[in-house]
């Protein structure tokens, strides 16, 4: 409740400013690979939250506590009003492959995706990733110069972040369809 209050609270304040120079800026929320760049100014909360901690990307669940699955954090996500957020709020999902394998799983990504837009979902990144394969590939980048990852609005190939932006992919929670 109280997110989406903030949000809609933030999103009138926002879209209420008059044009400057003849542009507009409208609401949105986005890290959009700012994630690690704003961590040092994160202040620490009494639910949980530590100095410094990375922030979570853009209207995705914090890491650590998406403990619901894909299906909660698109239920909780789709009660912003994206309509007021017009600079757009991206949700990104994690997935583990083995969810989306096969036909049962092609089957549950369709579903998943179908009820995101049906709660009127605005914009969802879905990676699918395993944390162990991109520990090895920490381990040995030689061996997975082609392995892409969603970083945040853009992929990349993951052997070539850097090994702070690697770590950062590697614990963002995964989640099951």
């Amino acid at each position: 409740y109280y997110t989406v209050k903030v949000l809609d609270d933030f999103a009138d304040i926002v879209n209420a400013v008059e044009k400057k120079v003849d542009i507009l800026f409208p609401a949105g929320i986005s890290t959009f690979g700012r994630q690690i760049e704003w961590a040092p100014f994160r202040t620490a909360v009494p639910f949980g939250y530590r100095k410094g901690d990375i922030l979570s990307g853009n209207a995705s669940p914090t890491p650590g506590t998406d403990e619901k699955g894909a299906t909660a954090a698109i239920k909780s996500y789709c009660k912003i009003d994206h309509v007021k957020q017009a600079c757009g709020s991206a949700l990104d999902i994690k997935l583990y492959p083995a969810t989306v394998k096969g036909e049962n799983g092609t089957n549950a990504l369709v579903s998943l995706i179908k009820g995101f837009v049906k709660l009127g979902g605005f914009f969802m990144q879905i990676d699918v990733v395993d944390a162990n394969v991109l520990k090895r590939a920490q381990e040995n980048p030689k061996e997975y110069k082609t392995l892409s990852v969603r970083v945040s609005g853009w992929n990349a190939r993951f052997v070539t972040l850097n090994k702070e932006w690697q770590n950062m992919i590697i614990e963002r929670t995964t989640l099951g369809v």
